[in-house]
């Protein structure tokens, strides 16, 4: 099989690593350690980008749609739930409300939305986002939205539905994959060095300044220190997921190669 169709697991372990600190961050943990594991959501549309591949609107259209059908559908039951179980006392707007900013993908509005509906925002934000990167990618103007996602990261002008608003700060993150693809020799050439530092970066901005909450489109306390601590995230979890596929290789390797000379010592 051709290198070009060969599997690379690693993004099957980074994405594993990342889904359970997700689910850590969901669990009740300290402040500090939320605001660490909030980065960890750079992690998806950084993998996006990188397995992105160059596709009409109509093969778009196609592939992603399925990720809007499941966002309403699952989010419908998820508004049924609410508005028949939870009591009238935890509620903090009306069903009409609730419905409303269900349809408009409002989840930053966390006390006008059912909380089931909060976690699937991700569904939209990744199809709108890879939308625009192929729109802007056809139009050559690319560059341009990159700059203007990280400029509004900064003054923040308020969300918008549909998860416009952090598609554009996001935006940067799926051509950062995109670049490690196209420059693999040259970051692996250096992986450890990067994903070493990226791990510090990481740490001391979550840390000593703030975390980052793209479902509220909301960048810390210091936009240009948030930015840098997402980059280095993506290239730990980069090391990471490579170091951890090198280690399952060679522990396959050692337990084929144990088997093969038990083998030859039984005949």
């Amino acid at each position: 099989m051709g290198e070009s169709k060969k599997r690379e697991l690693w993004i099957d372990y980074t994405r594993g690593t990342a889904l359970i600190m997700v689910v850590l961050a969901h669990s009740q943990v300290p402040e500090k350690m939320f605001a660490f594991i909030s980065y960890v959501i750079v992690v998806f549309p950084f993998l996006s980008g990188y397995l992105m591949k160059a596709l009409s609107f109509r093969e778009f259209f196609k592939k992603r749609i399925t990720m809007v059908i499941s966002y309403y559908y699952i989010g419908l039951i998820g508004y049924i739930v609410w508005i028949l179980t939870v009591p009238e006392g935890f509620r903090k707007a009306d069903n009409l409300t609730y419905l409303k900013n269900f349809l408009l993908v409002r989840t930053d509005l966390l006390d006008q939305i059912p909380l089931t509906i909060v976690p699937l925002w991700y569904l939209i934000f990744l199809f709108v986002a890879e939308f625009f990167f192929l729109l802007f990618s056809k139009f050559h103007i690319l560059p341009y939205t990159l700059a203007l996602g990280i400029f509004l990261r900064f003054i923040q002008p308020g969300a918008l539905p549909f998860k416009v608003d952090v598609a554009f700060s996001g935006l940067y993150m799926f051509w950062l994959g995109k670049l490690v693809k196209e420059k693999k020799k040259d970051f692996e050439r250096y992986l450890g060095v990067i994903g070493f530092t990226g791990l510090i970066v990481w740490t001391l901005v979550a840390l000593f300044v703030d975390g980052t909450s793209w479902n509220m489109d909301h960048y810390g306390i210091n936009p240009i220190l948030t930015l840098a601590g997402e980059l280095g995230t993506a290239m730990f979890f980069l090391w990471i997921g490579k170091d951890i596929e090198q280690f399952a290789i060679n522990s396959t390797n050692k337990i084929s190669g144990n088997k093969s000379r038990g083998e030859k010592i039984e005949k």
